[in-house]
């Protein structure tokens, strides 16, 4: 078995907000974490080649995509204010 690969991949339900992500990271078993993961992803300059180390610079810069976790709060708004707004 990959060492990414876990039991039982899906946590959450397609119809709600996710209350749990896996957190998956190069020597380390995965984990089940609370929560939804922020999105993100990661930049490495191709110029830089591969390395056979796992670390930081190896894998990149993360580079979180803003808007994307602006609409994921407000839409949480919107769902806690009762779908203000829908008829």
């Amino acid at each position: 078995m990959s060492q990414f690969e876990v039991h039982q991949p899906i946590l959450n339900s397609p119809y709600r907000e996710p209350e749990q992500y896996w957190l998956l990271e190069e020597g380390n078993e995965p984990q089940a974490m609370p929560g939804r993961r922020p999105a993100a992803y990661f930049y490495r300059d191709p110029r830089m080649g591969h390395s056979s180390d796992a670390s930081q610079q190896n894998r990149g810069i993360q580079i979180e995509l803003k808007l994307v976790n602006l609409i994921r709060a407000r839409v949480k708004e919107w769902r806690d204010s009762g779908y203000q707004g829908v008829s």
